[in-house]
């Protein structure tokens, strides 16, 4: 059996068609046919179910697939940790901080200088579609979400309050809390749908049964605090993330319905033997970090 027999199986899987696969796999079609006869023979087993130019994995195939797929992501790794190992990345660890980007600073100094022979890799990224593809980059990934997360991969930091920053002059400015439906015949100043607090944002404007009216969209949280200072309207933001600023012409009111919260969590993803107690020792020190600081600027 041939990793070549193996890749051409798993092609043929995925188009359904040996020409398609032969294509993709820049070689001639009675060579691809050919691989898959012999790799059939070798198994003693049929694996697609043949019907004109279409083919279709058997119960034999589905299953033999299952285990290349396997075989294949474990060759996919060996070439990565070697070539790690050629370049001398096998200690870079790559953080993404789609939240809490003041990490950044301290990875860099206190960090750097506790554990200098870890490389870090930091990737600041401001819009939702590059963060899932480098989300599948990264090493560790310190994300919010509306659900606390349960998985072993996962660790769920803390849980915050979203709350309503409103300027002083404000109709809504004296009261302590409100519904979040209050709002409903006001403008709000918002993130741009491509933020991560926006997307959190417009699922609690969806329990609330409306969509906000908004006067200014900005692509920065700290342009957005100016504007509310400023007195340009009212806006939703994590509280923790405005602790410790001095709030001179606005205030912040409390949500009573729906309960808006979001979570904070640190995930690390599957790595090879050769860095895992590199990402361990970054992975710790972000937990730790965002735990005893209790500040959190959001993106």
């Amino acid at each position: 059996m041939e990793l070549r027999q193996l890749e051409c199986f798993m092609h043929a899987a995925r188009y359904n068609n040996f020409s398609k696969a032969a294509e993709a796999m820049h070689m001639s079609q009675p060579a691809l046919s050919s691989c898959i006869r012999l790799l059939e023979e070798e198994l003693c087993v049929k694996l697609f179910d043949r019907k004109g130019k279409t083919v279709t994995l058997n119960q034999a195939g589905e299953y033999v697939l299952e285990h290349v797929d396997l075989i294949m992501n474990e060759c996919a790794n060996i070439a990565q940790i070697c070539s790690e190992i050629a370049t001398d990345e096998s200690r870079k660890v790559t953080v993404l901080p789609v939240v809490t980007s003041w990490i950044v600073p301290y990875l860099f100094n206190e960090f750097a200088m506790l554990h200098p022979n870890i490389k870090l890799d930091v990737i600041i990224e401001q819009h939702n579609a590059k963060m899932v593809v480098n989300s599948k980059k990264a090493d560790i990934i310190v994300m919010a979400s509306i659900n606390e997360l349960s998985k072993e991969n996962i660790r769920t930091v803390y849980k915050e309050e979203i709350m309503l920053a409103v300027p002083k002059e404000h109709r809504l400015a004296h009261k302590d809390e409100i519904d979040l439906v209050d709002l409903k015949p006001y403008s709000i100043i918002s993130l741009t749908k491509d933020r991560p607090l926006r997307t959190i944002e417009d699922y609690f404007f969806s329990l609330a049964g409306f969509t906000p009216k908004r006067s200014i969209q900005c692509d920065s949280s700290l342009l957005m605090r100016n504007l509310v200072e400023d007195g340009y309207g009212p806006a939703l933001i994590p509280a923790r993330s405005w602790k410790d600023l001095k709030l001179v012409n606005s205030r912040l009111i409390h949500i009573r319905k729906p309960s808006c919260f979001r979570y904070i969590s640190v995930m690390r993803n599957n790595v090879s033997n050769l860095k895992e107690s590199d990402v361990t020792e970054v992975y710790n020190y972000i937990v730790s970090l965002i735990e005893k600081d209790g500040h959190v600027t959001d993106k």
